[in-house]
C-alpha cells in the first residue's frame, strides 16, 4: 500500500532515535533514484512504525508518496532481534556493490587500498584531495555513492612520502591518520625539504614517536630537522600560517 497521509503512522517506544543526518542521507539518495516502493515501511495493525521511520521522514521531507505493510501482531522486538543477527553493509561491501555498477571510481580506490593497505576512510580522503583528512566525509561519500577521484597523483605522491618515512617510525605510519596529515601540511609548506628531513633521519638515529595531534608531529618534526643546523628551520610556525590562512 502506499499513501500521502503520513499522519496515520505512530511512533512506537524502544525504536531509534530520528536523526536528522540519516534522514538527510536517505533523501539524497532517493533524489538520486527513488526506491521507497521497494522498501516499504513495516507497521504493526495499530500502524505503529516497527521498521522505517527514517524512510517516511525522508519521503516527508521530499513530498512523496510512502509505501508500507500491514503486519499484524508485529512488535518492535521482532526488529531488535533481527538486526540484532543481521550483517549490516560495511564500506567494503559497498565499494564492491559500486564496482559491479561499473563505477570506475571505486575501482580505482579498491586498487589504491589494496597497494597501499590502507583503509577506505583514509584511501577515500587522499584520492579526494582533502588535506585535512577527514575520513568520516569520504566514508559518507563512499556509502552513498558520489565518491570521485579527484586527485590521484596527490594521493600517490603523499603515499609514496608515507612509506619512505614508516622506517623512521616507531609507529604504522600508513595507519595513523594524524600522521599522515601532518605530511600532507608539511608537504605544502615552501620552508620544508622533505629529502633534508630524510637525510637528518638517517644521521639523528632517533625514531619519530607516535603523537596525538598534528602540532605536536610537527614540533618533533622540527628538532630532528634542525639536528646540527646552524640555522633554524620553524617549521611550527610557517607550517601554522598555513593551517590558519
Amino acid at each position: 500500500m502506499k499513501t500521502t497521509d503520513y499522519g496515520i503512522f505512530k511512533n512506537i517506544n524502544g525504536n531509534r532515535q530520528i536523526s536528522p543526518a540519516h534522514v538527510q542521507g536517505i533523501a539524497s539518495a532517493i533524489e538520486r533514484k527513488n526506491l521507497l516502493e521497494h522498501f516499504p515501511l513495516l507497521v504493526n495493525e495499530d500502524m505503529e512504525i516497527i521498521d522505517g521511520q527514517h524512510r517516511l521522514m525522508a519521503a516527508v521531507k521530499l513530498g512523496l508518496p510512502v509505501y508500507y505493510d500491514v503486519i499484524p501482531g508485529l512488535h518492535i522486538e521482532d526488529i531488535m532481534s533481527i538486526n540484532t543477527h543481521s550483517k549490516n553493509w560495511s564500506v567494503h561491501d559497498f565499494i564492491e556493490a559500486y564496482i559491479r555498477l561499473e563505477m570506475p571510481d571505486y575501482e580505482v580506490l579498491k586498487d589504491f587500498m589494496g597497494r597501499h593497505h590502507m583503509s577506505a576512510s583514509l584511501s577515500g580522503a587522499l584520492l579526494d584531495g582533502y588535506s585535512g583528512l577527514q575520513g568520516g566525509r569520504a566514508a559518507t561519500k563512499i556509502r552513498n555513492g558520489t565518491f570521485k577521484v579527484a586527485s590521484l597523483g596527490y594521493a600517490e605522491e603523499i603515499m609514496a612520502k608515507v612509506h619512505e618515512i614508516d622506517p623512521f617510525c616507531d609507529f604504522s605510519a600508513k595507519k595513523d591518520r594524524t600522521f599522515i596529515s601532518t605530511i600532507t601540511v608539511l608537504r605544502n609548506n615552501p620552508e620544508f625539504d622533505w629529502d633534508k628531513l630524510i637525510a637528518k633521519l638517517r644521521m639523528h638515529g632517533q625514531p619519530i614517536q607516535s603523537r596525538g595531534s598534528v602540532d605536536y608531529y610537527i614540533l618533533q618534526i622540527e628538532e630532528l630537522y634542525n639536528f646540527s643546523a646552524k640555522i633554524k628551520t620553524d617549521l611550527y610556525a610557517s607550517s601554522r600560517q598555513m593551517v590558519t590562512a
